[in-house]
């Protein structure tokens, strides 16, 4: 939800999980039902408008008052409109590749996605969301890659600092091998993942977290998705975390 623009994010939350909530500070069912309702409101009162504006300007030709009562129609349905295209545009994959491994410049990403933090002229934050078919590459040989669902990189004086890579969520068994395929490639050994796995598998709600490096750090986690702690452990959905800092301490 980092990228949804005023004033739609405070409509959104309304059609999306708890966690769209936690970001509008909406988060609770009857705020998030209550947000639901007026939008909903909004859209029928909105379509019953364009369908009558339109059918007047067929019927009777064009007119301020029938022009006024589809505009006003439109902009009732915007917030339903945007939403849907919002979000039929994430479910269309798009392929991200960086390498990390020689130099971290900026320059390898697209500028459009980044935007300076307020206060810090050399600092700047790239956000990308939606589905997205990723590879990263890091020093000594190690990467990583897998789909998610959203990537956040700190950069300053021009320079990558940190990753924070959202993966996709999915059941305990997907997560698990993917878990395992990128702590495989990223050089972890001895990890306990196949003991999370256990314990997930006999309705366990641990999180996995494993760490190693200081340049960069790497952090790879396992965590239930939000709004899934109460799901038994057949429908319950897990997702990986990546995270990689070359300001540790």
């Amino acid at each position: 939800m980092r990228g949804l623009p005023f004033p739609w994010a405070l409509l959104a939350p309304g059609l999306l999980p708890d966690v769209a909530l936690a970001e509008v500070g909406l988060a609770s069912p009857v705020g998030g039902f209550f947000v639901l309702l007026v939008v909903a409101a909004a859209a029928v009162a909105g379509l019953l408008m364009v369908l009558a504006g339109s059918i007047g300007l067929a019927r009777r030709g064009r007119s301020a008052g029938r022009l006024a009562v589809l505009c006003v129609g439109v902009v009732l349905m915007s917030p339903v409109l945007w939403i849907a295209a919002w979000e039929l545009l994430e479910l269309v994959p798009r392929n991200v590749a960086w390498d990390f491994s020689s130099h971290r410049s900026v320059s390898q990403l697209a500028p459009k996605e980044g935007s300076p933090v307020e206060g810090r002229d050399h600092d700047a934050e790239y956000y990308y969301q939606g589905n997205l078919r990723s590879s990263i590459r890091l020093p000594s040989g190690r990467q990583w890659s897998g789909s998610a669902s959203s990537m956040y990189l700190r950069a300053r004086s021009g320079q990558i600092v940190g990753i924070d890579w959202r993966g996709s969520h999915a059941g305990a068994a997907q997560t698990h091998r993917e878990a395992g395929r990128m702590l495989g490639e990223l050089g972890f050994a001895g990890h306990g993942l196949d003991r999370w796995y256990a314990e997930a598998g006999a309705g366990g709600r641990r999180a996995f977290s494993v760490e190693a490096g200081r340049d960069p750090m790497i952090r790879v986690e396992v965590r239930r998705a939000w709004g899934a702690q109460d799901a038994s452990p057949e429908d319950a959905l897990w997702h990986v975390n990546v995270y990689v800092s070359w300001e540790a301490r």
